[in-house]
């Protein structure tokens, strides 16, 4: 079919009938960088349909019905791959050499658990999306490699526990998405590795106490969302924000909500104020 085609660069097949992708499928685009297939009924994809386009770089999979995905068949200059919106409950990286990999998007599929090999050979990831899966715990080897990631989305997922040093590795993280979970505790070191960290998105749990040490190493955050928590004890909030936000630094800082009703925290003109509302 494209076996003339040798100058395509782009190619867009979505919102199609597609079940299946063959082996040599697509022989003959040896230019080709962008494949879009979108939307399709796509099951399966056999090992050598995509291997050998040798340029590909973006790679767009969502919203297809596929439940597993050998991701070390895809050619090595693969920078991207969206894989949202399937069925995805497994993935094959064994021996996987995508050096070139900085994006992957698994959100919306039915991801319960991470095999501690899935990530641990890209090195040069920059975005991992596992949003809207079904994740119950974080091991702390399952990122163990991620050292140069920099965003991180676990939000509507299941997670009730994670492991102290899951995110140690993650020296250069500036997003952590942890919204919308079951975590009811948060490890004191759980963080201790983050400095480079701007925003960390803790809403939507079932927290309620917080150790006055668990930000401690946060210097760089200016964006805490614990919106609609089950926090009750405050008494030590005050110490617990002036470890991570110095006043010299606040300009530097937007906003830290809360979401217990009865209290609003911000800062003002270089002042750490704790509003006792009526509301």
């Amino acid at each position: 079919l494209f076996e003339n085609q040798n100058k395509l660069v782009r190619l867009e097949l979505n919102y199609n009938n597609i079940e299946y992708l063959l082996n040599g499928a697509f022989i003959g685009l040896i230019n080709l960088e962008y494949l879009e297939m979108k939307s399709n009924k796509l099951r399966y994809i056999e090992p050598f349909s995509i291997r050998y386009l040798t340029r590909l770089k973006s790679f767009h999979l969502e919203k297809n019905s596929l439940s597993e995905f050998d991701l070390k068949s895809m050619p090595r200059q693969l920078n991207e791959i969206d894989l949202s919106f399937n069925q995805i409950k497994k993935i094959s990286t064994f021996k996987l050499q995508l050096n070139k990999l900085v994006k992957i998007k698994l959100s919306y599929n039915n991801l319960k658990t991470i095999e501690n090999d899935w990530f641990n050979t890209l090195f040069n990831l920059r975005d991992l999306n596992l949003d809207n899966n079904y994740l119950g715990f974080l091991k702390k080897d399952y990122f163990s490699n991620l050292f140069g990631l920099y965003y991180l989305d676990l939000s509507f997922n299941q997670i009730s526990s994670i492991q102290m040093d899951t995110f140690m590795s993650m020296t250069k993280l500036l997003e952590l998405d942890l919204s919308s979970n079951c975590l009811f505790f948060l490890n004191r070191n759980l963080f201790r590795n983050l400095e480079n960290l701007r925003s960390l998105k803790l809403n939507d749990n079932r927290i309620k106490h917080l150790n006055s040490f668990v930000f401690e190493n946060l210097k760089s955050l200016s964006f805490l969302n614990m919106s609609n928590n089950l926090l009750q004890n405050f008494t030590k909030l005050k110490d617990l924000l002036l470890k991570i936000l110095p006043l010299e630094d606040t300009e530097k800082i937007h906003k830290y909500r809360f979401g217990n009703p009865a209290f609003r925290i911000w800062l003002d003109e270089a002042k750490l104020a704790i509003h006792q509302s009526i509301e």
